[in-house]
C-alpha cells in the first residue's frame, strides 16, 4: 500500500507558572492536588557568585544555573536531529525513530543537547515500548544526577484526545515547570501479547494499515524532584490522569449515543 509522507504540526506546549513555591507542603492546594518538592531554592536578585559564597549546596543553584544556559546559542534542532540520525549508523530503525522522535522538538528546548544523547533517548524509549497490550500505559520518570537539572518522564500509551493538556495542566497543578515536551505518534506492530516487533517510525498514523497500533510516546523534562517518595506520589497522579483520560475517551461515544436516544425518545412524547 502506497504510504505517504506528510508533515504534521507539533505538540501544543504549554507554558507554565514559573512564580512557583517549590517548597513540599502536605495539606493540599485549593486545587486539591498537594505540591511536590522540587528540591530547589533560590534566593532573589543573588548573582551564582553570591549563592557560592554563601556556601550553599549544589541544588540551590540549579535556578541560575538555568538561567545561564540561556546565555548558550540556541541550536539548529534540524541540524542536531540530523547529526542523530547519521550517528545511527547503518542501524535504519534507530536513525527513522530518532528522526520522528525530535522532529518536532523546538531549537530553545535543546539547548545543551548532544546528538549523542538525543540518540540515546530515542532508544532508551523504544526499550520501554518493548512490551505492552492495547490499553496499557507504560510509565517512567528518572531519578535527576547531581549534574543533572531536570527530571525526565517517559510515557508509551494509545493515541487519544486531551493527553498534552491533561499532563501539562497536572504538572501545573504541582507547580513544575515543563522544560521540554516532545509527544511523537508512532506506528508500530506488535504480537497478541503485546511484544514489540516493528517501529515503522517512517510511516506518518494517518497512513497506518490493518494490524499497525498507533501510539503515542511521550518525553517530558520537568523541575528536578530529587525526592523518591516524591517521585512516587507524582508517578500514582500521572497514572490517574491518564486513567481518567482514557475513561473519557472511552465513554464519550456512549454518552453521546444515550443523549441522541434520550431526545428521540423526547421528541416522540412531544407527537
Amino acid at each position: 500500500m502506497d504510504r505517504r509522507p506528510a508533515i504534521k504540526p507539533g505538540p501544543d506546549l504549554r507554558q507554565v507558572d514559573t512564580g512557583r513555591d517549590d517548597s513540599f507542603d502536605t495539606a493540599t492546594d485549593g486545587d486539591g492536588h498537594g505540591r511536590l518538592d522540587t528540591g530547589v531554592t533560590g534566593l532573589t536578585g543573588s548573582s551564582v557568585d553570591t549563592l557560592y559564597d554563601l556556601g550553599l549546596p549544589p541544588e540551590a543553584l540549579a535556578d541560575d544555573v538555568e538561567d545561564a544556559e540561556l546565555d548558550e546559542p540556541v541550536p539548529n534542532a534540524e541540524r542536531l536531529v540530523a547529526q542523530a540520525v547519521a550517528l545511527a549508523g547503518d542501524d535504519h530503525d534507530a536513525a527513522t525513530l530518532v528522526g520522528r522522535f525530535w522532529r518536532f522538538a523546538p531549537d530553545e528546548e535543546l539547548i545543551g543537547f548532544t546528538p549523542e544523547e538525543m540518540l540515546d533517548a530515542a532508544r532508551a524509549h523504544r526499550d520501554l515500548a518493548e512490551q505492552r497490550v492495547p490499553g496499557e500505559l507504560k510509565l517512567r520518570i528518572h531519578a535527576p544526577g547531581a549534574d543533572q537539572h531536570h527530571t525526565v518522564i517517559e510515557i508509551v500509551t494509545d493515541d487519544m484526545p486531551f493527553l498534552v493538556d491533561s499532563m501539562t495542566a497536572l504538572l501545573n497543578a504541582h507547580h513544575l515547570d515543563v522544560h521540554m515536551l516532545v509527544h511523537p505518534l508512532v506506528v508500530v506492530r506488535r504480537e497478541p501479547l503485546g511484544r514489540l516487533t516493528e517501529v515503522s517510525a517512517d510511516v506518518e498514523p494517518d497512513d497506518a494499515i490493518a494490524g499497525d497500533l498507533v501510539e503515542s510516546w511521550m518525553r517530558i523534562e520537568i523541575d528536578p524532584i530529587r525526592d523518591a517518595g516524591q517521585r512516587d506520589q507524582l508517578r500514582r497522579e500521572l497514572q490517574r490522569v491518564l486513567t481518567d483520560v482514557r475513561e473519557a475517551v472511552e465513554d464519550w461515544p456512549k454518552m453521546r449515543q444515550s443523549a441522541l436516544t434520550l431526545a428521540d425518545d423526547l421528541a416522540s412524547a412531544r407527537t
